[in-house]
């Protein structure tokens, strides 16, 4: 009776294909002190079914990450922090999407979890094509955080996903860019896995966070830093911007 159960279980996931796709994630930063770039390598693991995206996980101390800033003091000790080794390993951020129930959680700095409903406005599509890791892909543009993409898909691999908090397409999403040129998402390369892959383990969460709460200590947090760097240099030309995927993009100057 056990095997039956299990196989009952089973069988729904083995009609569907899983894959991994990796991605690079580049964020571009402008502030007073000059524009600074991080080129993060990213995870899909997906099926029809659901999904998880990875970044910034932590192996043996060290984040999958690289830096480019300008050469200024400030950049270069920020940079030095920013490289020095720390131990242990981390999952990272994560974004866990369930197509059945057009939801998805998301796993961030705060260790908690975010649970959220699929906010993407509706995609708008043009005859535009190009090449990508030798799949035909489409263009379509669309709005999420008050942000506006532009990506690019292939009807070639069937799964409704793609980077990020992306996906509701007839396709595989392998490129996104915010039009504002600060994030950009490029698939580098793309495998068949199998069903028993990383996909079904579970996240690790210590609770769940209210998603405005967060977002308003973010934004209170950033006001009272500029603030504080202002009171101290009323002429100088100081700009902090709130540049998180999560939220809208949000400049104090």
């Amino acid at each position: 009776m056990k095997k039956n159960i299990f196989l009952l279980i089973l069988l729904p996931l083995l009609g569907y294909s899983q894959y991994l796709i990796k991605y690079d994630y580049v964020m571009e930063s402008f502030d007073s002190y000059g524009s600074s770039k991080t080129i993060d390598k990213c995870y899909l693991y997906t099926d029809n079914l659901q999904s998880k995206f990875i970044k910034d996980r932590l192996i043996s101390g060290k984040k999958e990450q690289e830096l480019q800033f300008p050469e200024t003091e400030m950049h270069q000790k920020f940079k030095q922090n920013e490289l020095k080794e720390v131990t242990g390993d981390s999952i990272g951020y994560v974004v866990t999407k369930f197509f059945a129930k057009d939801s998805l959680y998301t796993r961030n700095i705060f260790g908690g979890l975010i649970k959220e409903k699929n906010e993407i406005e509706p995609y708008t599509f043009f005859e535009e094509y190009k090449t990508i890791l030798t799949f035909k892909c489409q263009k379509a543009i669309t709005k999420l955080y008050g942000r506006e993409f532009t990506v690019w898909f292939t009807t070639e691999i069937p799964v409704n996903d793609g980077p990020w908090k992306l996906y509701g397409l007839p396709g595989l999403i392998l490129e996104a860019n915010s039009v504002d040129g600060s994030h950009n998402f490029y698939a580098t390369s793309i495998k068949k896995i199998n069903n028993t892959s990383y996909i079904y383990i579970p996240t690790p969460f210590n609770k769940i966070l209210n998603k405005d709460q967060v977002y308003q200590e973010i934004y209170e947090y950033s006001e009272k830093n500029f603030k504080y760097k202002k009171s101290k240099n009323p002429d100088a030309n100081i700009k902090i911007r709130i540049n998180s995927l999560d939220m809208p993009l949000i400049a104090f100057e």
